[in-house]
């Protein structure tokens, strides 16, 4: 059977209504990019002692009886600290969740903190940051932070072990300005309308030049075409259900299952973003 390709026009519409908060574009806006994962990685955390050397996005890593995990971006500083960042949208999931995904990625970024051969004092830091589209916990902070604790004052793990930040782009209360326009950025089609260097500089990557447009295209059409065709699958299952059997729907089910943004869905397809969290909700 002859494989489907996604149509040209169709990507050309997904690249240029991306924003850095789009999961595609987070991957090749900061793949290899140390300036720009240094940045986020300093303004989320408040740390001055990171220093990126190394990032790369959709790295992915076997763990065992078959299960795998990829991530968004997998960074490592020059004292050999692992770094992983996600950005993840929270649109029909649950407190819970999101926490055991915390979790979950935590323990397998321990996998990677020992090289062969060394024993558990070696053993590196470890540091996870999600990036949320709303306030997950309800708390009304612009970045949580989590660390490992003990409560029986022994001192074996506090401070050791993995920290994770979850960076909530949603707020907008009193707020570092650095932040802020970190935050704002990542919501902006328009890479002359950002404010920070870096985060410009991550955008102009996805779409700077007709040149840069088309590696974005290539790269959508490489790794999207299986997430393109179910997408179309589960759309066309949800259109009949709802009576919502039609190309507008199926396109942004299609959207959705890429992980772009609710605004660039609507855009794209003319539909209301009412209309939208609709679909999104039938794809859980």
């Amino acid at each position: 059977m002859k494989e489907k390709k996604i149509p040209r026009e169709e990507l050309k519409t997904f690249v240029d209504n991306l924003t850095l908060s789009d999961d595609a574009a987070f991957a090749i806006g900061f793949d290899g990019n140390v300036s720009g994962v240094q940045f986020l990685v300093s303004t989320i955390t408040e740390r001055k002692d990171i220093r990126v050397e190394s990032a790369r996005a959709q790295v992915s890593m076997r763990v065992v009886d078959g299960h795998s995990v990829t991530f968004d971006i997998l960074a490592r500083d020059r004292s050999g600290a692992l770094i992983d960042i996600e950005m993840q949208k929270m649109h029909g999931v649950s407190r819970n969740e999101f926490g055991k995904r915390m979790e979950y990625y935590s323990s397998v970024l321990a996998w990677k903190a020992l090289l062969r051969g060394e024993g558990f004092t070696s053993m590196r830091e470890r540091i996870v940051i999600f990036i949320v589209d709303s306030d997950i916990f309800g708390k009304g902070k612009a970045v949580y932070r989590f660390r490992t604790r003990e409560d029986d004052g022994f001192g074996l793990v506090d401070g050791t072990g993995c920290t994770m930040y979850v960076a909530n782009m949603a707020y907008r209360g009193r707020i570092r300005e650095d932040l802020r326009a970190f935050y704002d950025d990542l919501a902006k089609r328009e890479i002359e309308e950002m404010e920070c260097p870096d985060m410009r500089e991550a955008l102009w990557r996805v779409k700077g030049n007709e040149e840069r447009r088309m590696e974005a295209y290539n790269i959508l059409g490489d790794f999207g075409v299986k997430l393109y065709d179910e997408g179309i699958e589960k759309g066309k299952e949800a259109g009949k259900a709802e009576g919502r059997n039609d190309e507008k729907a199926e396109i942004a089910m299609n959207l959705l299952k890429m992980g772009l943004s609710f605004s660039a869905i609507s855009t794209a397809t003319k539909l209301s973003e009412e209309e939208i969290t609709e679909l999104a909700g039938k794809m859980k």
